[in-house]
């Protein structure tokens, strides 16, 4: 299987391998896991514990023989019955599937492998490559893009849809992937349109019985409607602020105010993604350098949503509106 999409970041990473595709292999393993029939293997990480159904249990292995600089082997939790190799220059994935197979989305993947590739893999092989993803959700506003990141049930994805309705493509869902350039930090496209659950699909008026499903083990949907326009170009964006948002209020306005550098390192760290692989010791050094450029460079600003939906426009503007002093 492949992505019919390219990925212009793949080239020219670590390893200095110049390709923007990636070869993705899917197999049923016949003799059991690779975790679990081969002994060279060994856990880097523990068990994860996250709310999200997809991210529990997750584990990453190295070999014995190789350490960071060899494959990655991750195993998905049992809710996810699926392992994943990594090779050490990321230009290939071979994904081990043990469980049924969903309806395809588009006719061409089923919908779990898409969402496991196109999710916490392509992150996997960022991070390999020496690019920052983070768990953020991007839309296009004034040529530059608007970086939103939160737990999850923050109100990303439907802060991210209210801008899409309102004319700003969407550049990516859940994860954006950055990379430094000469002339700063841009982001990449990721992947397309927001993903929401049934009852906010309703309130935006959207039938959600007609939208595909996300993964097979999880109520959201992707929205796929010109209303909600998807970034269609070719290369990445410069990043113009990063939102982060908090929990949202029962009352009052949405408000906006600058997070200190102090603050505003953990907080970024924290959005490094995949979450069940914190930074590894050999990656902490760098990552922090990158940070510390990263809040040189980009105002990084918390953001205040009522818990209203009628609140939800006055957010957006205000998201996108002049930076507080």
């Amino acid at each position: 299987m492949a992505s019919t999409r390219s990925f212009p970041w793949l080239d020219g990473g670590a390893a200095e391998v110049a390709h923007t595709s990636l070869e993705c292999v899917a197999a049923v393993p016949p003799q059991g896991f690779p975790s679990r029939t081969a002994r060279h293997w060994r856990p880097v990480s523990r068990p994860s514990s996250y709310d999200d159904v997809k991210d529990r249990g997750v584990v990453v292995y190295e070999t014995d023989q190789d350490g960071p600089d060899g494959p990655w082997l991750i195993r998905f939790g049992h809710e996810m019955p699926a392992e994943c190799l990594i090779s050490p220059d990321g230009a290939s994935v071979t994904l081990f599937w043990a469980g049924r197979i969903a309806e395809p989305d588009d006719g061409t993947l089923p919908q779990d492998l898409a969402s496991l590739f196109l999710g916490p893999v392509l992150a996997l092989v960022a991070r390999r490559l020496g690019r920052l993803p983070l768990h953020a959700a991007a839309v296009v506003s004034g040529g530059e893009a608007i970086l939103m990141s939160g737990p999850s049930g923050a109100g990303k994805s439907t802060l991210l849809a209210a801008f899409a309705r309102d004319g700003c493509p969407v550049l990516a869902d859940d994860q954006a992937i950055l990379d430094e350039t000469p002339g700063g930090f841009c982001v990449h496209r990721g992947q397309d349109g927001p993903r929401l659950l049934p009852d906010t699909l309703a309130k935006f008026g959207l039938d959600p019985v007609s939208l595909p499903r996300v993964w097979s083990i999880a109520p959201k949907r992707r929205v796929v409607s010109p209303e909600f326009p998807v970034y269609d170009g070719a290369g990445s964006l410069p990043v113009g602020r990063i939102l982060l948002l908090g929990p949202r209020t029962g009352s009052g306005s949405p408000a906006l105010r600058r997070v200190p550098p102090v603050a505003a390192l953990p907080a970024l760290e924290a959005m490094l993604h995949p979450a069940f692989l914190p930074p590894r010791p050999w990656e902490r050094a760098a990552l922090f350098r990158r940070l510390a450029r990263i809040l040189r460079e980009v105002p990084v600003l918390y953001l205040e949503r009522p818990d209203r939906w009628d609140a939800l426009g006055a957010t957006r503007d205000l998201a996108r509106g002049p930076l507080p002093s």
